[in-house]
């Protein structure tokens, strides 16, 4: 392998263009042509993700310190590294208003300014993955410096971590091997130095917590584990129509007019220590670049020609709560005061739609809704994105396997699309509570049908000890929704007669819900006719059914 692999200038980066093709390229070649890319286009979409929190920590970086035309912000003084040295706090509201032109202006002339460039020519030796400061890792000096002696890396070290097990592509051990992997054998711990990049900022944003080496600290380094921060929380981000959108959409500028914060990712710290010192002292990232860029692993690579030698250890993690810092998540409220950020995994088998309050203001609070929503509601109120501006949300999650080395098991993606204006109605909510009421409803629904499930179950004496056959009917029925439902929301307009789409709604799922019944009595047997005798009284398929439709009808206020 070569000393120097620079991601500022070596292609590592997939995309997909306009034309539907495949291209590798730098970050310099990504930030310039990006209105040329469709998207990223990694192995996996967890790798996206990362990649694209990357490119973001970057920009924000850049256009919070100076400007489109590439000036530096009244409020703020730089030195000659680009980095902030004094702010005036008495200028945080113009502060503020200059972002918001900052972004106007270049989401409207569609590239980003030569400022940008100047910036990664500037720090180009800190985005290399070789030398004194190898980019996400430390050097074998640093590593044995900041670890326990008893792992400190010699001659005679093996690494503790497996480039298989860290491909999520092949997520093989050394204890299970994965059978159906897209590689065999010794090509399962070989990687090129484009596809090591990709994997090594993947791995330091949702790696689990299996490291048995650790950091000094008090307690004989004994601390609660770190697992990649996109690991721990549940994710939403926006999607346009190129690439370049797509990072416009999430450059999310915190609302500085109470205080000014200044971004500062990992890259900056001028030692290593300085940033796990922090970690141990269980300081919270305070701005969007650092939360962005964090490590989730102290981590040393040995390479020998084309198969690299990992060497990681557990860090300190920080506290969770109230960490509103992080534009990309969901909440969950522990009490009036404390909210934690939406757990990996809460809605594994259910779509965003069935958790629309989560992602959409819907009541007269917005203080749990993810930043990167209420950046894009500030948008459409200052007319910088078109009033029926269609919205993407999208969500990415790496599932635990539950295991005591909260393992990463299986990547689940989904979508919600919807007009900006009903989104967002205007600043009102008026649309969102109506299609939260008719989520409710249709949770209700979906309640009794659950119930009409459990029924069938129990007809065929099933499910004694658990609810399998129950869950199955019921997983089919809300899988026969999603696409339906999908379809009506992204529908919407502010200009609709609300009630009659609601209505609209309402039919369909009346339709649904008795079609999927009808599927199940098709399929019934002489011993769902026969039945059973529960509460003295005869429960067969045809019971159970007609019980079905007068909860629907009822639930649905229509008329059979």
């Amino acid at each position: 392998m070569t000393e120097s692999f620079n991601l500022v200038t070596e292609p590592w980066i997939k995309v997909i263009n306009l034309e539907g093709r495949e291209e590798m390229v730098s970050l310099k070649k990504a930030f310039k042509n990006a209105s040329q890319y469709r998207a990223l286009a990694g192995e996996m979409r967890i790798q996206n993700l990362s990649i694209l929190r990357l490119m973001l920590a970057i920009l924000t970086t850049v256009y919070t310190r100076f400007d489109a035309e590439g000036d530096v912000y009244d409020c703020l003084d730089v030195n000659d590294k680009m980095l902030v040295t004094d702010v005036d706090e008495d200028e945080n509201i113009e502060f503020f208003n200059n972002l918001l032109e900052t972004w106007d202006v270049l989401y409207h002339q569609k590239r980003f300014t030569p400022i940008l460039d100047k910036y990664l020519k500037l720090w180009r030796n800190h985005f290399d993955l070789y030398g004194d400061k190898p980019f996400y890792q430390v050097t074998k000096e640093e590593y044995n410096q900041l670890v326990l002696d008893k792992n400190k890396i010699t001659e005679k070290s093996k690494g503790n971590l497996k480039l298989k097990l860290w491909n999520r592509q092949i997520s093989e051990s050394n204890n299970k091997t994965a059978i159906f992997a897209s590689r065999t054998g010794e090509f399962k711990n070989r990687t090129t130095q484009a596809e090591f990049v990709r994997w090594l900022i993947t791995y330091q944003v949702f790696s689990g917590t299996s490291e048995k080496a650790w950091m000094k600290a008090k307690k004989n380094g004994k601390y609660p584990l770190f697992a990649g921060w996109l690991y721990k929380i549940n994710p939403v981000y926006a999607v346009g129509n190129t690439l370049f959108e797509t990072l416009m959409l999430n450059l999310v500028f915190e609302d500085n007019r109470n205080q000014i914060k200044i971004q500062k990712p990992v890259w900056e710290y001028a030692k290593i220590e300085d940033y796990f010192k922090r970690l141990k002292n269980s300081s919270s990232p305070n701005n969007i670049a650092e939360i962005y860029t964090m490590p989730a692993k102290l981590l040393s690579v040995r390479w020998d020609k084309d198969v690299p030698t990992l060497f990681t250890a557990s860090i300190p993690t920080f506290e969770l709560e109230n960490s509103f810092v992080e534009p990309m998540t969901t909440w969950r409220r522990k009490d009036d005061d404390i909210a934690v950020p939406g757990v990996n995994g809460d809605v594994t088998t259910e779509k965003m739609w069935r958790h629309f309050g989560q992602y959409i203001k819907t009541s007269d609070g917005d203080k749990y809704i993810p930043t990167v929503v209420k950046w894009l509601n500030t948008l459409q109120v200052e007319k910088m994105l078109p009033r029926n501006f269609q919205i993407n949300l999208e969500t990415t999650i790496l599932v635990s396997d539950r295991s005591a080395a909260n393992a990463p098991n299986v990547e689940i993606h989904d979508e919600l699309k919807a007009s900006g204006e009903v989104l967002f109605d205007d600043g009102g909510q008026d649309w969102p509570i109506r299609i939260e009421g008719m989520i409710e409803l249709t949770q209700s629904v979906g309640r009794a049908y659950w119930t009409f499930a459990r029924d069938i179950s129990d007809i065929r004496g099933l499910d004694k000890k658990n609810h399998q056959l129950t869950d199955k009917l019921s997983e089919r029925f809300y899988d026969d929704l999603n696409q339906p439902f999908k379809k009506w929301l992204q529908s919407l307009s502010a200009d609709d007669n609300r009630p009659k789409r609601e209505l609209e709604w309402k039919k369909m799922l009346e339709k649904i819900v008795f079609s999927c019944a009808e599927e199940v009595m098709n399929s019934s047997s002489p011993r769902d006719v026969q039945g059973i005798v529960r509460d003295e009284r005869i429960l067969n398929i045809f019971t159970a059914t007609n019980r079905l439709r007068r909860q629907v009808i009822k639930i649905l206020d229509l008329k059979e």
